[in-house]
């Protein structure tokens, strides 16, 4: 009887200290590390018409006509947030007109007091597109690349191991260049929906098209601002 209950002692101490999913796949806990994102924190995911219609302006953040235009359109204001959220540190804010956006990657923070150069819009235009959701739905995601921003620590790796696809392209442009390329066994379903009509030039799959972290899109050209997406079984469940 004693060897009985001693065993579901330890059994109920194995259980308790075995963590949940939710507590796996609280981003508050994995936050620090400071890739693991929601497609959308707290609310819904990046639109694809929002990139579509809204080409994003050179100028430095603090003073961009784009900040200042629409706000009163939730899906703008979305992609304001993702902006800065993508472009800017942490501890950077951007206040207009009574809505506040603060940084959260550090891909560019320089473009909050400066202009956006080409690698400032290789990194925010692959972060943006990485962040696209074709549902509307909110799904944690991990980002990575070879950007001080997009480091992982070994605890998110293990979470989220299945390679999505890449990401990369510039969005500031009036012809908008928006590509990816596939993952083993991807089809892009989180962020394009189907290939047929996809949102992204799609080059083909990664493994043929990008070498050291540089990518070709689907004419040649190489981009070295590159987001990857891994995803996770236990926490798009």
């Amino acid at each position: 009887m004693k060897t009985i209950l001693t065993f579901f002692i330890l059994s109920l101490f194995a259980l308790s200290a075995c963590p949940s999913k939710d507590e796996k796949c609280n981003s508050s806990q994995l936050k620090p590390y400071n890739a693991l994102l929601k497609n959308s924190i707290e609310h819904n995911a990046l639109k694809m018409n929002s990139l579509s219609q809204n080409a994003l302006s050179q100028n430095a953040l603090k003073e961009n006509s784009l900040v200042r235009n629409g706000l009163s359109d939730p899906d703008y204001r979305k992609l304001i947030e993702y902006t800065v959220g993508c472009a800017l540190e942490s501890d950077q804010i951007i206040e207009v007109d009574g809505y506040t956006f603060t940084g959260s990657l550090g891909l560019a923070p320089e473009w909050a007091d400066g202009a956006c150069d080409a690698t400032c819009q290789g990194w925010v235009s692959a972060c943006l597109l990485a962040r696209v959701n074709a549902k509307g739905e909110s799904v944690l995601i991990s980002l990575r690349g070879n950007h001080p921003g997009l480091e992982t620590s070994v605890e998110e790796q293990e979470l989220f191991y299945v390679y999505e696809g890449s990401y990369y392209g510039n969005v500031f442009t009036d012809v908008q260049e928006f590509h990816a390329c596939l993952g083993p066994d991807s089809e892009l379903e989180r962020s394009c929906g189907e290939l047929e009509g996809c949102f992204y030039d799609v080059a083909g799959q990664c493994s043929e098209v990008c070498q050291d972290d540089a990518c070709l899109d689907s004419t040649g050209e190489t981009h070295e601002q590159v987001v990857k997406v891994y995803l996770s079984p236990v926490c798009s469940k």
